[in-house]
């Protein structure tokens, strides 16, 4: 590994870094989307909140109470949102 391909600091060591090139885009538009969860408290009780946005601009795209508190639960429902979403733009 050369000093070029080395992680930086935050990013996962078994992961190296290229130049992308343009074989390596999809072709046509293409909509990314930023995800995260979080707890707050709603009257008292801990809520685990899931949060989506458009990366681009970083409007809030929606916004849900979650029922499951692991990352399993987040990921099937960022997956439905996200074909929502792809339905939505055609």
């Amino acid at each position: 590994m050369s000093a070029a391909d080395a992680p930086t600091a935050g990013e996962p060591s078994g992961i190296t870094r290229r130049e992308s090139t343009a074989a390596d885009r999809p072709s046509g538009h293409m909509r990314v989307i930023g995800a995260d969860k979080t707890v707050v408290r709603v009257n008292g009780e801990k809520t685990v909140v899931g949060v989506v946005t458009d990366a681009a601009t970083g409007e809030v795209l929606g916004m849900e109470a979650l029922a499951e508190r692991c990352s399993d639960g987040f990921m099937e429902w960022l997956g439905d949102f996200a074909r929502v979403i792809s339905w939505a733009r055609r």
